[in-house]
């Protein structure tokens, strides 16, 4: 987070910042969940329908070959697509994957005939994913997660 930022307001944030979307609406808090790393994660899920061909992602700077004085500019997405839960699950960092059960649970337990989809954004940056999930193709959520400044391990 940056400055006074709440965590929703910092999502709002990296979400704009990778995507190129400005969202508001009613946000559904999923909580916090610990990484493997011992980092601490919170994601929101919003209504929303978003076109991916539209994203347009920032870019971040890094050496590669680590030491080899090589610095390039990549996306921190570098594509999005839409996905049902299951595969959304094996795209999806398997630390977060706590976050799609959360939000199939909340939207009434994956059942029988449901068709959640997660569009995912696959990310180069380490810490921070955008991921969204709906309940049919005409309503989206979209889901943001990202790393707040107070590590705890």
């Amino acid at each position: 987070m940056e400055g006074d930022e709440n965590p929703l307001q910092a999502a709002r944030r990296e979400f704009r910042e990778e995507t190129g979307f400005d969202i508001d609406g009613e946000f559904l808090d999923l909580g916090m969940v610990r990484q493997p790393s011992g980092k601490m994660i919170h994601a929101y899920a919003l209504q929303k329908d978003l076109d991916e061909k539209m994203v347009v992602s920032n870019k971040f700077s890094l050496e590669w070959p680590k030491k080899s004085g090589i610095v390039k500019e990549y996306p921190e997405i570098d594509r999005a697509a839409w996905l049902n839960s299951e595969q959304g699950k094996k795209k999806i960092h398997k630390g977060q994957i706590a976050f799609i059960d959360r939000l199939v649970e909340m939207l009434g337990g994956g059942t029988k005939g449901r068709e959640e989809s997660v569009r995912l954004e696959n990310k180069l940056s380490p810490t921070e994913m955008h991921r969204s999930i709906s309940s049919k193709p005409s309503k989206q959520l979209k889901l943001t997660n990202w790393s707040n400044d107070h590590d705890s391990k």
